[in-house]
C-alpha cells in the first residue's frame, strides 16, 4: 500500500511538472490541424487547481499509508518478542511437565521391581548356589 501511495504521488508530481511547464512556455498546442484545434477547445484554465489537489491527496494518502507502516513497523518488534517469550515458556512448562511424568513413572517402575525383590527374597534358596547370593547396599 506504500509502495502503491508513493507511484500515485510521483505520477501526480510529474503531471503537475508537466501542466507547469507547459504553461510557463506559453507555446501553443504543438500538434496542428483538428488535433491542434481540438486541444484548443479542450484547454482547463482550472487544470492547474485540479492537478495540485491531486497532488495535495496522493501526499496525504502517502502520509497515511507511511504513519501505517511506522505504527507497524515499531509495534512489530513488541510483538515479536512477546511471542518468543510466550513460546519460550510455553516450552519450558511443557518439559517441566514431561520430566515430572516421566519422574513419576521411574518411581513407579521403581516401586515395582522392589516389590519384585520382595518376593523373590522369600523363596528359599539353596545355600551355596547362585540364587543365594545377594550383593550388599553399601
Amino acid at each position: 500500500q506504500y509502495q502503491k501511495a508513493a507511484a500515485a504521488l510521483d505520477a501526480s508530481t510529474k503531471e503537475r511538472q508537466r501542466w507547469q511547464e507547459a504553461e510557463h512556455s506559453g507555446a501553443p498546442s504543438p500538434r496542428s490541424g483538428v488535433l491542434g484545434k481540438l486541444d484548443e477547445l479542450m484547454y482547463d484554465p482550472q487544470k492547474g487547481s485540479k492537478v495540485e489537489v491531486r497532488v495535495k491527496e496522493a501526499d496525504a494518502e502517502l502520509s497515511a499509508a507511511k504513519e501505517r507502516w511506522e505504527a507497524i513497523s515499531t509495534s512489530i518488534h513488541t510483538e515479536v518478542d512477546r511471542f518468543h517469550r510466550q513460546t519460550n515458556a510455553d516450552f519450558s512448562r511443557g518439559l517441566r511437565e514431561h520430566v515430572l511424568e516421566q519422574l513419576e513413572f521411574e518411581q513407579a517402575q521403581q516401586r515395582e521391581w522392589e516389590q519384585l525383590l520382595d518376593i523373590v527374597e522369600r523363596v528359599e534358596t539353596v545355600p551355596g548356589t547362585a540364587a543365594s547370593f545377594r550383593p550388599s547396599s553399601s
